[in-house]
C-alpha cells in the first residue's frame, strides 16, 4: 500500500513538473504576430479603392495588427482609384508607424504598380510583369457608323469642351490638346510617387516611364522593385522583420459575388491586355452631362 502511494506521489511529481515546464516555455516563448492581409487583384476601380480602405479601417482599430501584407495581382485600372489607394496606404503607414510588405503576383502593372509603391518593401517573381507607367485614354468614335446606318444625333452644350470625348464625333486638334493637358497631369503625379517612393531622379525614371512592362527580373535591375521572391519568402521576411517566428495572417478585405462577375467583362479583358490606367471618370459618364 505504502509503495503504490509513494509511486502516486512520484507521478503527481512528474506531472506538475511536466506542467510548470510547458507553462513557463508558452510563457517566456516570443509571441508570434498578428498581421493584417489585404489583396488588390484584376481591374483597380471605386469597388476596389472601398474595399483597400474598409480593410486598413479594420488594420486600424486592431491594436494587435502589427503590419499589413499585401498582395497585388492587377493590370491597372482607374488612375483616381489607384491613387486613392496609394495615399490610405501611406497614410496607415504615417498614423500607425507599421510596416506594409508588397507581394507580386502575376501582374502588377500600371495601378498595380502605383498601389505598390505604398510598400517599405517590394517583392516579386522573377517573371511577373509590372512597371508600365503611364497613363491613357480610349475614346470610341462611332459618328460615321451612325451615318451610314441612319441615326443622327444632336449635341446642345453650354462650351466648347463639353462634350470633349463624346463618341459621337472625332476629337478636335483642341480637343486633343486639352485632353493630353490632363492626361499630362496625371502622368507628371505618377512619376513624381515613383520618383519619391523608390528614390529615382526623375530624368532617369523618364526613360523607363514610357508604358513599357517589365519582367520582375528587370525591374529589381532598374530599382523599381526590391526583392524577387515567392509569397512565403515575403512572409519570411515579415516574421524577421517583426523579430518573431511566427505570424498570423488575418484577411482584411474580401470579393462578394459581384465584385467577382465584374472582374470578368470585357473592360477587364482589354485593360489585361493593355497593362494601362484608365482616366478620366467623365469618359463613360460624358453623355450623361
Amino acid at each position: 500500500m505504502l509503495k503504490r502511494l509513494s509511486l502516486a506521489l512520484i507521478f503527481l511529481l512528474i506531472l506538475t513538473i511536466v506542467f510548470s515546464l510547458g507553462y513557463m516555455a508558452a510563457k517566456f516563448k516570443p509571441a508570434g504576430a498578428k498581421v493584417g492581409y489585404i489583396e488588390i487583384n484584376g481591374t483597380i476601380n471605386d469597388q476596389t479603392s472601398e474595399s483597400v480602405s474598409s480593410a486598413i479601417r479594420r488594420a486600424k482599430q486592431d491594436p494587435n495588427i502589427r503590419g499589413i501584407l499585401l498582395r497585388v495581382n492587377s493590370p491597372g485600372g482607374s488612375v483616381g482609384a489607384s491613387q486613392e489607394i496609394f495615399e490610405t496606404l501611406m497614410n496607415y503607414k504615417e498614423s500607425t508607424g507599421k510596416p506594409i510588405i508588397v507581394s507580386m503576383g502575376d501582374v502588377a502593372a500600371s495601378g498595380g504598380y502605383y498601389v505598390s509603391l505604398a510598400g517599405d518593401k517590394i517583392f516579386a517573381l522573377p517573371s511577373t510583369l509590372t512597371g508600365s507607367i503611364g497613363v491613357i485614354a480610349n475614346i470610341l468614335d462611332i459618328h460615321e457608323l451612325m451615318k451610314n446606318i441612319g441615326i443622327k444625333e444632336e449635341t446642345l452644350k453650354t462650351g466648347e469642351y463639353k462634350d470633349t470625348g463624346s463618341m459621337f464625333r472625332s476629337l478636335t486638334p483642341k480637343d486633343k490638346e486639352y485632353l493630353m493637358g490632363l492626361i499630362g497631369d496625371s502622368y507628371g503625379q505618377f512619376l513624381y510617387d515613383v520618383s519619391t517612393r523608390r528614390n529615382i531622379p526623375l530624368d532617369k525614371l523618364k526613360s523607363i516611364a514610357d508604358g513599357r512592362v517589365f519582367s520582375g527580373a528587370k525591374a529589381k535591375s532598374l530599382g523599381l522593385i526590391d526583392e524577387l521572391g515567392t509569397l512565403n519568402d515575403t512572409i519570411d521576411y515579415m516574421k524577421n522583420l517583426l523579430g518573431v517566428k511566427k505570424i498570423t495572417l488575418e484577411k482584411l478585405n474580401s470579393k462578394n459575388i459581384l465584385e467577382e462577375l465584374m472582374n470578368t467583362s470585357s473592360k477587364t479583358d482589354v485593360e489585361q491586355k493593355n497593362f494601362l490606367m484608365y482616366i478620366l471618370p467623365f469618359f463613360k459618364n460624358n453623355l450623361l452631362k
